[in-house]
């Protein structure tokens, strides 16, 4: 009977070995097969099994809801974590929430702390909760934008007219450019007459040279005479079209002065009476193409016509 009960009892021992050795391979198997599968459920940002998963259509990327919203804050752009693809359509994607529900219920171990999960809830800017947060959080910051955006441009606006202010004074009536030698067209000292003076004209700079002499007036007799008919407006604009609006007080550089010269004792020349002038100067006739005239330089022609016109044929 003894011989017969210790074979029974090692063949119940080899029975539970057996069993044991069973049960061992089929943990492993399952924990292998559970390994594999978990791969699928983790998120490509934390590691971890996905939570509230969201999906990136255009790659079909998925990341926790939570995970994808703090990355895109970080990064400030919206590409995908992975292969960096753009212009993205995110979407909730409650299949996988499913399979890690279901994988959860046979791996418990698994499941990540309460903390961590709140944390993510939270920093998911993909729920319609935090959407609207979101959204109401976006809308601050653009009507802040808006209004650091308005009062730059205001700033910018008190700058410009600020400089324009400072332009005003130290720049040149005609031209706009600042510079060491401008000063008031008034204060200008006219010792000579400008070279460009009637378009290069020699004849009627004659004229006015004799009639200057004849009155016993220096240049700088006649430029102070301009200066007082331009401060009573005697000159209009259709007098110095060139130079509308001008005062004594206005500033000329020294690249413009001549222009502003020639053009002033032009309108001085074109006010002096008939009666004043000889009248083998008086006599002639205007010139079709008048100040403009090109071939008014040659003194053949100019002696013949009067240039201090303005042109009628075009």
């Amino acid at each position: 009977m003894s011989q017969k009960s210790t074979q029974k009892e090692k063949v119940q021992e080899n029975e539970t070995e057996k069993e044991k050795e069973t049960t061992t391979k089929s943990n492993k198997a399952k924990t292998k097969k559970t390994g594999q599968f978990s791969k699928h459920l983790v998120c490509g940002i934390c590691g971890e099994l996905f939570y509230q998963t969201v999906i990136i259509t255009k790659c079909l990327h998925c990341f926790c809801g939570g995970c994808l919203s703090t990355y895109f804050q970080e990064n400030d752009n919206e590409e995908c974590p992975i292969c960096n693809v753009s212009d993205l359509q995110v979407k909730n994607f409650e299949l996988l929430d499913n399979l890690v529900r279901d994988f959860l219920l046979e791996n418990p171990e698994k499941e990540r702390k309460k903390e961590i999960l709140e944390e993510l809830n939270k920093k998911n800017g993909f729920l319609d909760e935090n959407k609207n947060n979101k959204e109401e959080t976006e809308k601050k910051k653009k009507k802040k934008k808006k209004k650091i955006e308005k009062k730059k441009k205001i700033e910018k606006k008190k700058k410009i007219e600020k400089k324009g202010q400072s332009k005003t004074k130290n720049s040149c009536s005609i031209c706009s450019l600042s510079g060491n030698q401008i000063q008031p067209i008034k204060e200008y000292n006219l010792t000579k007459l400008p070279k460009s003076l009637f378009s290069y004209n020699k004849f009627e700079r004659g004229v006015l040279v004799k009639y200057l002499e004849d009155q016993d007036f220096s240049f700088q007799d006649m430029w102070e005479q301009i200066m007082k008919a331009l401060e009573n407006g005697a000159y209009s604009s259709t007098d110095a079209p060139n130079f509308h609006n001008l005062s004594p007080n206005d500033k000329s550089c020294e690249s413009c002065l001549e222009g502003v010269v020639s053009e002033l004792i032009y309108s001085y020349r074109t006010n002096i009476p008939n009666s004043e002038l000889p009248p083998k100067i008086t006599k002639r006739q205007n010139c079709w193409y008048g100040r403009n005239c090109r071939t008014q330089k040659k003194y053949d022609h100019s002696s013949k016509l009067n240039h201090i016109c303005e042109q009628t044929k075009k």
